[in-house]
């Protein structure tokens, strides 16, 4: 949204985009995992505890643990597969 006065009036303020909150963080507990944007663009998930925790992954994250190693599963190619051991 601006100003219809430019450029008397510079005025501009910026949209607030909705979060969307998948599930509570697995590395901090506090706070939430919700889709983000890099700075070009490219779509990811990470804590919105930020900086304080520093989870993050390419791959959107389901509510699911592994059931050899206990880490949580992430959707990868349609698939779910585990972020560390990869099964």
């Amino acid at each position: 949204v601006a100003c219809g006065n430019y450029p008397t009036c510079k005025y501009i303020k910026k949209e607030q985009k909705e979060e969307k909150i998948l599930m509570a963080c697995p590395k901090c507990s506090n706070g939430n995992i919700i889709e983000k944007n890099t700075r070009k663009g490219k779509t990811f998930w990470g804590c919105s505890n930020y900086p304080k925790c520093d989870y993050a992954s390419w791959y959107k994250p389901v509510e699911e643990k592994c059931s050899k190693c206990g880490s949580l599963l992430v959707e990868k190619n349609n698939q779910i597969v585990c972020q560390n051991c990869s099964e």
